[in-house]
């Protein structure tokens, strides 16, 4: 009896799927078949995914230096093997604010010589989006310093990064 169930449904499958031929008509045999392939990737929804992911990509990779918020040649060297800053929103208090970064200190154990990185947690820097920055041409034709997101330039935070 399940296998005579199974294969109803197995044919009505089918049923459904030559009902769904004969309404797109003669646009299936017509069809090129950059049309077929992309009828057939928009039902994987992985493959959209994946899709939207690598546009993402493609853009901040053409758009790099407006995503940018440091100049590349412009490293400070104290801090050149430090892990990135981390991003709060909830200050040593436990208030909330807008995302900011602390300023960091770099200190060394002089016995040990172990180099050491806390953050002074006195002066927040908040995160902005579109901030003026370093200098860069778009696309090698207008000369710009808007950048997506970073720290104001009006404050003095090369000292303490």
């Amino acid at each position: 009896m399940a296998v005579l169930d199974q294969t109803q449904e197995e044919i009505k499958e089918i049923e459904v799927e030559e009902e769904d031929l004969r309404k797109a008509g003669e646009q299936v045999y017509v069809a090129p078949p950059w049309k077929l392939m992309w009828w057939r990737f928009r039902k994987h929804k992985m493959a959209m995914v994946s899709a939207v992911v690598l546009i993402v990509m493609y853009f901040v990779a053409i758009f790099c230096e407006f995503v940018a918020p440091y100049e590349p040649d412009n490293a400070l060297l104290q801090f050149k093997q430090v892990p990135p800053s981390s991003i709060h929103i909830r200050d040593t208090e436990g208030q909330f604010h807008f995302p900011f970064v602390y300023g960091r200190k770099r200190t060394m154990d002089l016995q040990t010589l172990a180099i050491t990185v806390v953050e002074v947690t006195t002066t927040r820097y908040p995160i902005e989006l579109f901030v003026h920055g370093f200098k860069y041409k778009l696309f090698g034709l207008w000369e710009t310093d808007i950048h997506l997101y970073g720290v104001p330039s009006g404050q003095d935070t090369k000292a303490s990064f």
